[in-house]
C-alpha cells in the first residue's frame, strides 16, 4: 500500500504517514498501521485537561480510522459493523455538541463521523458487489430486461405475423384474416404482459 492510499485509509495527511513510516509504521495494511499507531504513536494531549466528571459523563473525542475490509471478512458483518460505527460516531458528535464541547473536540468528532460514513459507504458498495458476484441479488432493471427478452421477441414476431400469414390463408378475405390475426396477437401480447 502506498503512502497516499494509507493516508486516505487512516484519514490523516500524507506528511504524517511519511513521518510515521520513518518511525517504523508498516504499510502492509491499514489495520496493521492503525495497530502500530495505537502502540507507538499516542494521540496529542489536550491543552485543557478534562475533569474526572466530564470523563465519566461524555465519551472521549478520539478519531478512529475506517477499517479496511479484507478478503476473509464476511461482507454482511463488515457492513453491519460499519453501520454501527457510523451510528456511534454520530451519537457521540450530537452528545458533545449538546454538551457544549470545545471547537477542537467537535472538529475531531466530525472527522471521525465523516470517516465512519465513508467507511459505511465503502462497505455497502463492497457488499453489493459481493452479492452480485455471488448472484444473490439482481438489480431491478437487469431483472426486467432478462424477463422481457422473450416478451420482446414474441412481440416482434407477432407484429410481422399478420401480414406474413394472411396471403397464405385460403378461403377467407385478406382483410378478415389480417383483422383476426391482429386481434389474436393483441390477446397474446396482453397474456404475456400479465404473466410477467
Amino acid at each position: 500500500m502506498g503512502t497516499i492510499e494509507m493516508a486516505r485509509s487512516l484519514s490523516v495527511s500524507k506528511a504524517l504517514v511519511s513521518k510515521l513510516v520513518k518511525a517504523g509504521m508498516p504499510l502492509s495494511s491499514a489495520q496493521a498501521a492503525q495497530q502500530w499507531r495505537e502502540e507507538h504513536a499516542p494521540p496529542r494531549r489536550w491543552k485543557s485537561k478534562p475533569t474526572s466528571a466530564t470523563l465519566t459523563e461524555r465519551p472521549q473525542a478520539t478519531a478512529t480510522a475506517p477499517q479496511v475490509i479484507t478478503g476473509g471478512d464476511d461482507p454482511e458483518s463488515s457492513l453491519q459493523r460499519a453501520r454501527e460505527a457510523e451510528a456511534q460516531s454520530y451519537a457521540a458528535l450530537v452528545a458533545e455538541r449538546e454538551g457544549g464541547a470545545s471547537a477542537e473536540d467537535l472538529r475531531k468528532l466530525s472527522a471521525t463521523y465523516f470517516a465512519a460514513r465513508r467507511n459505511r459507504q465503502t462497505a455497502e458498495d463492497f457488499a453489493d458487489h459481493w452479492q452480485r458476484r455471488q448472484r444473490i441479488t439482481l438489480l431491478y432493471d437487469e431483472a426486467v430486461e432478462i424477463v422481457s427478452r422473450p416478451h420482446n421477441a414474441a412481440k416482434q414476431m407477432l407484429e410481422v405475423m399478420p401480414k406474413a400469414l394472411a396471403p397464405r390463408l385460403y378461403g377467407q378475405p385478406q382483410k378478415t384474416i389480417e383483422t383476426t390475426l391482429a386481434e389474436w396477437c393483441d390477446n397474446l401480447a396482453s397474456v404475456l404482459r400479465q404473466s410477467l
